[in-house]
C-alpha cells in the first residue's frame, strides 16, 4: 500500500526524510526489518501487506509570486491561484476562527479531520487545511507540546514557520531541512490549486456513459499508504469496468450510496475542496475515485482497525486515514468482488505461468494483483518493494506480463515503460521482483 510518488502528500517523517517512500511489511509489526517502500516480508510470501509513506517530490520550483497587496487595510489571504508559504500565517489564523479555536489553542488532529469535509471551508482556507494535515507532525515539531494528548500545531509553530519561509525567501537559511520544507509547502500549494480547477466535480464527466469515464489513469494513489486498495481497484477496471460502475449510486442530493458486495450501504457525501486537495487524483473525469476510496475509508472505520491498533495510530474523524492499514490479506480484491482470494507464488515459475494464462483468458479476465518482494532493492531497476501493483495482461507466446504501479508513475527501470505507471516484463524478471499474484475465485 505504497503511495504515489506523483501526488503522495505523506504527513509522516521528518523535513529531512527521503523522497523515496518508506513501507512496512507484518514483520516489522513483530520485530524491525526493513526500510523503504511497501509490503512483503523478507522472503516469507503469504501474508503480507505492505505499507508505504512516501514523500512528495517537488515539482520545478514555482516563478509565479503573490502579488503583494497594495491596500494596507487588514491583509487578506491570496487567492488560491497566488497562495505561496507566505500566506500560511494568515490562513492559520482565518482557519482557527472557521473551526471555532480559541486564539491560545492548537490546532489538533481531530479538528482538521472534521474540518476537511466541511464545505464552507473552501479556496485558500481548505489549501491551508489540507496542508497542515499533510504537514502535521512536521509543524507540531516546531513548537511541541509537553503533553502528548495535547498535540496539534499551535500559532507559535506557524510564527516559526513563517519566519523560516523569510529566512530561507532571504537566503539567510540554506541548509536542506529548512530550504526542503518551505518548498515542499511552496510545491504543496501549486499541486493543490491545479486538482481543483481541473476536477470535473460530477460524479462523471460523462454522465450519459459512465464507463467512457472510468479510466485506469483516474487510479492514482495519493496520500495513504493504501495500494493494496489502488491495486485492486485497477486489477478490477481492467477486468471489467461495469464492475466499477455498479457499486456507485449518484443520489442528486449531493450525496453518493456506495454498495460493497455482500456489505452495507455507505453514503457519502461530495468530496470538499480541502479532500480534493489533499486526496489528489486526474480530476477530469469525475470525481468516482474519490467517492470509492472515501466510502471503503468509512467502511474501514467501522470493522477493520487492527492495524492501526497495532501501530498504535490516533483515532482519526478522517475517514480516508482508516484505509491505511487492513491491507493484510488482499482486503483490497475482496471488498471490491465480494470473493475469496487465491495466491500463486514465485516459486514454481512454470505453474505461474501456467495460472496466469488460464486467469487471463477468461472472459471477463479476473482480477489479478502482484506484490513485489520484500528482498529487491528499489532504486537500482526493480520496483517498489512489497508494493502492489494491477496485472493488466499477460502473454502466453512471449511470455510477459504487463502491470501497473497504482502510482500512475515508476515503472522499473529494467521494464518496458509504458506509461502511466503500466509496463512490461518476461517471467523470469517478474519472478525476480515480485513475489506472488493473488486473485479472484471465480
Amino acid at each position: 500500500m505504497t503511495t504515489s510518488n506523483s501526488f503522495d502528500y505523506s504527513a509522516v517523517g521528518a523535513v529531512q526524510q527521503s523522497k523515496a517512500p518508506l513501507n512496512f511489511g507484518l514483520l516489522d509489526l513483530l520485530g524491525k526489518s526493513e526500510k523503504p517502500e511497501s509490503g512483503g516480508e523478507n522472503g516469507a510470501h503469504p501474508q503480507q501487506f505492505s505499507l508505504c509513506l512516501n514523500d512528495l517530490v517537488p515539482p520545478p520550483e514555482r516563478k509565479d509570486k503573490a502579488e503583494p497587496s497594495k491596500d494596507k487595510s487588514e491583509p487578506k489571504l491570496a487567492e488560491p491561484d497566488k497562495t505561496t508559504a507566505a500566506d500560511m500565517k494568515l490562513g492559520f489564523n482565518e482557519l482557527k476562527k472557521l473551526l471555532g479555536c480559541k486564539d491560545n489553542d492548537r490546532i489538533s488532529l481531530n479538528e482538521l479531520g472534521k474540518g476537511l469535509g466541511d464545505p464552507q471551508i473552501s479556496g485558500s482556507q481548505a489549501q491551508v487545511l489540507a496542508i497542515l494535515k499533510a504537514r502535521f507532525d512536521q509543524f507540531d515539531a516546531l513548537d511541541p507540546s509537553k503533553n502528548p494528548k495535547d498535540k496539534g500545531i499551535s500559532a507559535k509553530a506557524i510564527e516559526k514557520f513563517d519566519q523560516l519561509q523569510k529566512d530561507v525567501k532571504s537566503g539567510k537559511r540554506t541548509d536542506a531541512g529548512a530550504v526542503d520544507f518551505v518548498n515542499d509547502v511552496e510545491s504543496l500549494m501549486k499541486q493543490m490549486r491545479d486538482v481543483t480547477k481541473d476536477t470535473v466535480r460530477s460524479l462523471y464527466a460523462d454522465e450519459k456513459n459512465p464507463l467512457n469515464s472510468i479510466k485506469l489513469e483516474d487510479v492514482k494513489q495519493s496520500f495513504n499508504p493504501n495500494c493494496y486498495f489502488y491495486g485492486a481497484v485497477g486489477a478490477v477496471l481492467a477486468s471489467d469496468p461495469e464492475k466499477i460502475k455498479d457499486l456507485i449510486k449518484d443520489n442528486k442530493d449531493g450525496t453518493y450510496t456506495v454498495t460493497f458486495p455482500g456489505k452495507d450501504p455507505e453514503i457519502v457525501k461530495a468530496p470538499s475542496d480541502a479532500e480534493l486537495m489533499l486526496y489528489p487524483k486526474p480530476g477530469k473525469d469525475g470525481t468516482w475515485m474519490w467517492v470509492l476510496e472515501k466510502a471503503y475509508g468509512q467502511y474501514c472505520m467501522k470493522h477493520d482497525q487492527m492495524f492501526r491498533k497495532i501501530m498504535g495510530y490516533p483515532d482519526s474523524p478522517i475517514s480516508q486515514d482508516h484505509t491505511d492499514g487492513p491491507g493484510l490479506f488482499d482486503e483490497g480484491l475482496k471488498i471490491l468482488t465480494g470473493k475469496g482470494t487465491n495466491w500463486a507464488l514465485n516459486i514454481d515459475k512454470d505453474k505461474l505461468a501456467a495460472t496466469l494464462k488460464d486467469l487471463t483468458s477468461e472472459k471477463p479476465p479476473r482480477p489479478i494483483t502482484a506484490d513485489a518482494s520484500f528482498n529487491v532493492k528499489t532504486g537500482e531497476g526493480a520496483p517498489v518493494w512489497g508494493h502492489t501493483y494491477s496485472v493488466l495482461g499477460y502473454n502466453a507466446a512471449d511470455k510477459t506480463i504487463t502491470l501497473r504501479n497504482p502510482w500512475g508513475s515508476t515503472p522499473p527501470k529494467d521494464a518496458k515503460d509504458l506509461g502511466d505507471g503500466k509496463f512490461s516484463m518476461t517471467m523470469d524478471q517478474f519472478c525476480k521482483y515480485f513475489s506472488k499474484i493473488s486473485y479472484t475465485d471465480k
